[in-house]
């Protein structure tokens, strides 16, 4: 009975909440109330700032709108930027998406989808495949519920305590994230993880003094690319050595 208790969808659920009321979790309400002093700044109101956390769930991206909201850009070049900086969720959901699926009904898919963020795909990514298939799904669910109700609740009073927080204190829980993200991609196994986690540390800061707004989109784009061919480089290599190591111990034993 326990074995199968482990194995069910409702353990994977708790072990979602689990992660969600973590360290990534105490670091997104950080952010979110960061954002929320942030948005008040730039004249929205309670309500309008939880609701930009609720429907983009990206802080790139809200940051992106605050930015244009308060200079008065039109409707339209604010959801193209907008659009534009999320378009780095389309390869993360195709990617998410075989791994959790397998429980629940498929417009399941549809809820789990807005979820995506940086921090808890990374983490599913990491730690789903070593659980049951029926596991996934739940695990994920579990996540992204506490991530969005924190976060939508954190926005929301960042934005009515706005005038206890310093300017200094807003900008450093910016960072927090940041500083969590770049932790939890080069602890992923994976060596191209690694890689595009240095090269776009290195090109960020390049990118942002050259084009402000389209260095974080640039900057994904070249370090991901640059990672991707280096780790395909290296593993070629290692291939080679491995296939020479192995035809000069097999002529040995001859």
């Amino acid at each position: 009975m326990g074995a199968a208790d482990d194995a069910s969808p409702t353990a994977g659920f708790r072990a979602g909440l689990r992660v969600g009321f973590g360290i990534q979790g105490v670091i997104m309400v950080g952010t979110c109330l960061s954002y929320g002093a942030l948005a008040r700044e730039t004249g929205m109101g309670v309500l309008y700032s939880a609701a930009t956390t609720g429907f983009m769930w990206a802080l790139p991206a809200q940051i992106v709108f605050a930015e244009l909201f308060a200079g008065g850009a039109s409707l339209l070049a604010i959801l193209i930027a907008v659009g534009v900086t999320n378009a780095r969720f389309t390869p993360m959901a195709v990617a998410l998406m075989p791994v959790i699926r397998g429980w629940g009904p498929r417009k399941l898919a549809f809820l789990a989808v807005h979820f995506v963020a940086v921090t808890p795909w990374a983490l599913t990514m990491r730690d789903a495949p070593a659980m049951p298939v029926p596991q996934r799904m739940p695990f994920w669910l579990g996540i992204g519920l506490v991530n969005f109700i924190g976060g939508t609740t954190a926005t929301a009073a960042g934005n009515m305590m706005a005038v206890a927080f310093p300017t200094y204190v807003s900008l450093g829980l910016v960072f927090l994230v940041i500083a969590y993200w770049s932790i939890l991609f080069t602890d992923v196994p994976e060596r191209y993880a690694q890689f595009a986690v240095g090269i776009g540390a290195l090109l960020g800061p390049l990118l942002f003094l050259a084009t402000p707004e389209w260095s974080l989109l640039l900057g994904g784009l070249i370090a991901g690319t640059a990672a991707y061919f280096l780790n395909r480089r290296l593993e070629e290599r290692d291939a080679r050595r491995t296939a020479a190591a192995t035809t000069v111990g097999g002529g040995e034993d001859a």
